[in-house]
């Protein structure tokens, strides 16, 4: 009787010690296992650094415009073109190069940027509307191909544009001549402000006739400061020019258009207009003439 007890005792000890090792294995194996990962663990997980200069939402190889479109800024600093032309414009490596004719608005600022017009036979406006933009490859605006091209100052608005590039030496030539370079028919224009600075050579040239009107334009250049080959035309603004090494207003053609138009003429119709230069403030190639209600101040250096 005695011995049937002391086994059933034993039992009874095996029994209470095998469920105290099934609790101590629920407690520390169990669920660890089977535990859900916090949210602060998923967030450790998840995380990865972000490069802040780069727009995840830009096409790598560049950008395409549509109608109607707002908003697309260069992944950097920040240029905004609006237009209301389809598949007009497109950006790749900070080149905003145009194609369609049309009006494009440009806003914003990138330290090495520039915009092309490749337009052929068409009528392109380039519409400043507090621009900064600079560069040391080319011209910062260059009308490469088009029937007639605009640049505007937009009401209101300040606009810098940055020629970077180091000074031409002899007969180097780069694509672009000028901080603004037209190999077309070209239109400074607007009621805001242009300030070009050119460090290159020339502040604004285009290759056939150059018209001023309205706007508050300073340009500071170490080559000429304004240029049209066939003419140069200021209807009305304020305008200062500054060449350090140069012109301050030059043309170089001397013929006759197959319109009849004698090409060389500059032409002052109206405005103010302040010119410092270390050469000929204005040196025309046929002639010179200013209105009565223009006032023209020339200063040599």
């Amino acid at each position: 009787m005695r011995k049937e007890k002391q086994i059933i005792t034993a039992l009874l000890l095996a029994a209470v010690l095998a469920l105290a090792g099934c609790k101590g294995g629920a407690d520390n194996g169990g669920a660890a296992a089977t535990q859900a990962p916090t949210a602060a663990d998923s967030a450790k997980t998840d995380t990865k650094p972000t490069d802040a200069s780069k727009d995840v939402t830009a096409d790598p190889a560049g950008q395409s415009g549509d109608a109607g479109q707002t908003g697309d800024t260069a992944a950097e600093e920040g240029i905004t073109v609006t237009t209301e032309v389809a598949d007009g414009w497109s950006e790749k490596n900070g080149v905003y190069t145009i194609t369609k004719a049309g009006e494009y608005t440009f806003s914003g600022s990138l330290s090495e940027g520039r915009i092309v017009v490749n337009a052929k036979e068409q009528e392109v406006s380039v519409i400043l509307a507090g621009v900064t933009l600079s560069s040391k490859e080319d011209s910062v605006i260059y009308i490469e191909n088009a029937e007639e091209a605009t640049v505007v100052a937009q009401n209101g608005t300040v606009n810098t544009l940055n020629d970077n590039r180091a000074r031409k030496v002899g007969n180097q030539e780069l694509a672009g001549n000028a901080c603004i370079y037209s190999k077309d028919d070209l239109n400074v224009q607007g009621k805001g402000t242009l300030i070009v600075n050119a460090s290159y050579n020339k502040g604004i040239h285009s290759k056939n006739d150059l018209k001023i009107k309205n706007l508050t334009l300073e340009v500071n250049a170490v080559g000429t400061a304004i240029q049209g080959n066939d003419s140069v035309t200021i209807k009305s603004g304020t305008i200062t020019l500054v060449s350090s090494e140069n012109d301050g207003i030059t043309t170089k053609d001397t013929d006759v258009s197959s319109k009849g138009k004698q090409r060389g003429i500059v032409t002052i119709e109206s405005g103010t207009v302040s010119i410092t230069a270390k050469d000929e403030c204005i040196n025309a190639a046929y002639d010179v003439q200013i209105a009565a209600e223009a006032t023209v101040t020339q200063q040599k250096y």
